[in-house]
Formats: structure tokens, sequence, C-alpha cells
């Protein structure tokens, strides 16, 4: 059976196209614009979030700092207990630990001056008042900076300790030379060393109170400083917030506003695309009821050819004329041919405007099927095809649209006999009772041409053959198939088709055998 695929309309409005082009722009548009401004205001709040936390990084910083101060203040504390504790201790070996004491909490200041100078990441420790657990680790960060004067303090607070290393060293002279005065038993040695240990102990003294007064003043100024950029965080941090929403808003707005102007440019070319494809339709149908209109116009002057031709044919039967005989015989063929053309155009548009009546009457089958048989018997012999009628247990009377129920048949026979060759042309008839009704079954088989999977949504389309090598292989106009679809759904049916490109076509009919109650009642009465 032929393929057929959509046809092109007899003029195509560039217009049309145009604005369905316009409105897909728009539409994408204005989804790019609402993504645009999801972005943006994703991008805003991780910006002010970023802000925030430089804010709160600067408190930390100062934190890290306080804390550090704190921890040479303990330090200073620890190694003046210690300095002094060794001072006044008889036994050697608690004097070698205090020593080894003083000395790690030298290092240690150092170490945590050191930092403050350099920064980087420290491991601090936690006292922790649980039961379980009564300590823990803490790594913490730090960043240098050089402008702030506490810096200048702690630098200050370096040759402090250098000199209190000074005083260690010394102390440990003084001692010693006490000790050994002592077990000499060198009494006016002894008091002298005393009198020199305690002069050394005053001046030692004076340098770790200058020294815990620069540590002290480094631990205000952290103080003092972590205050201050607590105050300016929250003051930045409801600026930023403030920022925030009013961006946000223009953000929103801004997007508002595209969409709402979008969205009614959108509107209006909608509005036109609908008002073009109602025109469309309009002169659709108004060249449907034109042409419908025109059916008699159209089929009168026809008739006439060829009956005039029938009649000249006749006259000029006994006559030796054979070239003007075989010159009419073409006349009357071209212009029965241009009057079947001419018969579906006009059944279409009558279909379309909504002008084609069903005329429903009782008819016997078999009788139907042995006309049609008669009639598409030339076109079978012609490809040298082989037709078979099956018959299933069915009722022999039907009450359909003779006239349409024929055309529907040998429309689908005749496309069969024209593509398929040396072949076989089947069809079988039968009833099946359903829910919904009482129908009748047709279905038209070949092993023709058949028809490609992805051309068979397309087959039932007005005015359209597969490709153009079939139009010029067979011929047609591409009308048999939608015209006998239009009549079966008139009839309340349906036509459907199952094909394999290669294999073979199966056209199935489905009728009802009784249509309502209506059309049972004027079958009684006939």
């Amino acid at each position: 059976m032929p393929v057929l695929m959509r046809g092109k309309p007899f003029l195509e409005p560039m217009v049309f196209s145009f604005k369905q082009n316009d409105e897909l722009f728009h539409l994408v548009l204005l989804l790019s614009i609402f993504l645009l401004g999801f972005i943006a205001l994703i991008g805003l709040h991780h910006l002010f979030i970023h802000l925030s936390e430089q804010l709160d990084s600067q408190a930390d910083n100062e934190r890290v700092r306080m804390m550090l101060g704190k921890s040479i203040v303990h330090d200073l504390t620890q190694l003046e207990i210690n300095f002094y504790q060794l001072v006044t201790s008889a036994n050697s070996k608690g004097q070698q630990f205090k020593k080894i004491q003083i000395k790690q909490s030298i290092n240690d200041i150092k170490a945590t001056l050191n930092f403050l100078k350099t920064g980087g990441s420290l491991t601090h420790k936690l006292e922790l008042n649980l039961p379980e657990r009564d300590m823990a680790l803490q790594v913490v960060h730090y960043r240098p900076d050089t402008q702030q004067t506490f810096l200048l303090e702690a630098i200050t607070l370096l040759p402090q300790l250098d000199n209190i290393e000074q005083r260690m060293k010394h102390t440990e002279y003084l001692l010693n030379k006490r000790e050994t005065s002592q077990k000499q038993q060198n009494i006016a040695e002894f008091f002298e060393n005393v009198k020199q240990l305690k002069v050394h102990i005053k001046m030692t003294a004076s340098i770790f109170v200058r020294s815990m007064e620069i540590t002290n003043s480094l631990v205000y100024a952290a103080e003092e400083n972590l205050k201050q950029i607590q105050k300016q965080s929250k003051k930045q941090k409801q600026i930023y917030f403030f920022l925030e929403i009013l961006l946000i808003l223009l953000v929103f707005f801004a997007v508002s506003a595209s969409g709402f102007v979008l969205s009614r440019q959108i509107y209006r070319i909608h509005r036109q695309l609908e008002q073009t494809s109602l025109q469309e339709k309009m002169a659709n149908k108004s060249k449907s009821v034109f042409l419908a209109n025109m059916s008699h116009e159209l089929r009168t002057p026809m008739n006439a050819i060829i009956g005039y031709s029938e009649l000249i044919e006749e006259d000029l039967a006994d006559m030796p004329h054979p070239t003007v005989l075989n010159d009419l015989h073409k006349i009357k063929m071209a212009s029965k041919h241009l009057l079947h053309l001419i018969n579906s155009v006009l059944d279409l548009s009558k279909v379309e405007a909504g002008k084609m009546q069903v005329y429903y009457e009782w008819f016997d089958l078999k009788n139907v099927l042995n006309e049609i048989c008669e009639i598409t018997q030339p076109l079978m012999r012609k490809n040298h095809n082989r037709f078979e009628i099956h018959y299933q247990a069915m009722s022999e009377a039907v009450y359909l649209d003779l006239t349409k129920f024929k055309q529907i048949l040998f429309n689908l026979l005749s496309n069969a006999a024209k593509f398929t060759e040396n072949g076989l042309i089947k069809l079988t008839l039968s009833d099946q009772q359903e829910h919904d009704g009482h129908w009748l079954l047709c279905a038209i088989q070949d092993t023709g041409i058949g028809i490609a999977e992805d051309k068979q949504g397309e087959l039932f389309e007005v005015f359209a053959q597969a490709s153009q090598s079939t139009s010029r292989l067979y011929g047609g106009t591409g009308l048999g198939l939608p015209i006998a679809r239009q009549f079966a759904q008139l009839m309340g049916g349906n036509l459907a088709v199952k094909s394999q490109l290669g294999q073979g076509s199966v056209f199935s009919l489905k009728l009802p055998l009784f249509q309502t109650d209506r059309h049972r009642a004027v079958s009684a009465n006939q």
C-alpha cells in the first residue's frame, strides 16, 4: 500500500511561523531572566555571607591574640614564682628542678612572641570541667597585623626576657657562691653573699614588674581591639543585612518587571497566533463550503463532456474513423478520471464543511461484495494479483450508508491492487459483539510494498504521498485513504492500519452494524 506523509497547505503563512518563533524566543528569554535572577540572589547571599565571615574572622583573630597575651601573663607569673622558689630553696635537687622550669617558661614565652610575629596555626589546650574529660585540644589560626601597637610592645618584651635570662645566670652564680661559703663555714663571706643576693632579687623583681606591665598592656590592647571590632562588626553586619535586602528587592522587582513585560508580550503573540489560526480555519472552512456548493457546477460540465463523448463514439462506431474513435475514447477516459478527482475533492470538502450527510439503509452484504469484486477485478488482473474474500459466521444484512461503504472498500482494494504485484489481496469480514455494541470488521490484507513505521502516523493526511517517487511510479492524489477514514468516522467507526516496509499492509475497517434506536426505528418503518 502507498506510504503517505503530511502535505503542505496551498499557502503557508510565513508570518505565522515567525510569530511562533517569537513566542518561543520570548519564553526562553523569560526563563533565562528568572534563572539569572535566581543565580544573582544566590550570589548576593553568598557575597554577604563571605563579608560577614571576614568580620567574624577579624574578631576570632583578636580573640587568639588576647589568648596568647594571657598565655604570656601566665608563663611570666610562673617564671616569677619559680624564680623566688629558686632563691629560697636550700636543696640542690629542688634548685635544679626550678632551673628547668624557669628555662621552659622562658622558651614558651619566646615561642609565643614568635608566633605573634609570624602567625600560623597553633594547638591550644582547653581545660574542661567534665567528670570524664578535663582537657581538650583546639587548633586556632592567627595572622599578624603589623599596624597594631601591641605588636611593638610584644617586641619590647624580648629584651626583657634576655635580661631575665642573664639575671637567672647571675642568680645561679650567687647561689653557688653562697653554698660554697656555707660549706667552708666562712660566716663573713656567707653574709656578704646573702646581701648581694637580696640586692639582686630586688633588681630582678623590677624586671618582672616591667615585663608584666608590657604583657598586661598587650592583653588590654587585644581586649580593646576585640571590643572595637565586635562593635564595628555588629554595625557592619547590619549594613550588610540592609544592603542584601535592598539588592534582593531590586533584583526581585527587576526580574518581576521583565517577567511581566515578557509575559504580556508572550500573551499578545499567543493571542495573535490564536487569531491567525482561527482565520486559517475560517478560510479553510470557507474554501470547503465553496467547493461543496460548487459540486453541481463542477460535475455538470464534466458529465456533459463524458455523455457527448459517448454519443459521438456510438455515432461513429460503424464509420471508418479509427483515429477519431481512438481520440474520443481517450477524451472519455480522461474525463472520467478528472470526474473521479473532482468527486474526491468535493467529497472531502463536504466532510470538512460539515455538509456531508449519511443515509442509512439495509442491504445484502454479499451482493455488495460481489459488485465490488467485479469492479476491482480489472485492477487485480493488471498487476497479476490474486483476490480472495473470506467470510466468518455473520449476518448478511447490514444497516449502513451503502454508497460510502462501497467507496471505502473500493478505495482500499484499489490501493491494495495498485501497490501489490504478483501477490495476494485478501478481504476478511466478520462481526464482533463488544460492550459498546455490535460491529462489522473488514480487514484488507495485501503483500505489497508496505508502509514505513515512522510514516504510519501521517498516513491519513490530505493531499500527500510518501515521497515524490511514489507519486511518479503509482500516481494518485493522496485523497483515497483520508476520504475512507472520514466516511468511516461519519458512520461511527474507524479505519486503522498495520504495516511493515516490504512485507505488506493490513487495513482494518470497523463499523457499527446497528447505529442507534432512531436508526432501528427508521428501518422498522421502512
